[in-house]
């Protein structure tokens, strides 16, 4: 069934083969999740320095990692439903084949996963907050230039039906 869709053939992989291929799943996706904070740094740079060129590409490959990550994660579901339905219960999914990496707490990969993706989060809201300031900056730009325009114009008007003579005569 599920499990036999995997080898291609009609044997059965075993629950072992099949943890460890979620595992190296896992690691890719940690690789993906590393290459998505190093974007959001990036991402960071881009604003500080105005560089729009920068920001757009950043935000386009992080566009591209998610996706990959999202095909990782499809397959690990897929996996983790093999194992179900060879074993019977979940109970096999969640150990973790290399322990002495970790702290006990579970799969160290995982840990790290979660520790990347909360870096992630802080970055981002970091970049949302330098992206609020920056259309700030820009709106009081705008309006200033806004204002500057206005005033050039009614300057112009007044000077153009303002008898010619001493400036404090004009205004």
């Amino acid at each position: 069934m599920g499990a036999a869709r995997l080898t291609g053939s009609g044997s059965l992989p075993d629950v072992a083969s099949l943890v460890e291929r979620i595992h190296t799943c896992r690691v890719e996706e940690l690789t993906r999740y590393e290459q998505l904070l190093e974007l959001s740094h990036a991402q960071r740079t881009a604003i500080i320095q105005s560089d729009t060129d920068s920001l757009v590409w950043a935000t386009e490959e992080k566009g591209r990692l998610i996706q990959m990550i999202e095909t990782l994660d499809l397959r690990i579901a897929g996996l983790i439903d093999d194992i179900s339905m060879l074993v019977g219960d979940g109970s096999q999914i969640h150990r973790c084949r290399y322990p002495e990496l970790g702290s006990g707490l579970g799969c160290p990969i995982n840990a790290r996963i979660a520790h990347t993706m909360k870096e992630i989060l802080e970055a981002e809201g970091e970049n949302q907050a330098l992206l609020e300031d920056a259309i700030s900056v820009m709106g009081n730009e705008v309006k200033q230039l806004d204002a500057g325009g206005k005033a050039v114009k009614a300057y112009q008007g007044r000077s153009q039906g303002a008898p010619a003579g001493n400036l404090d005569e004009t205004f």
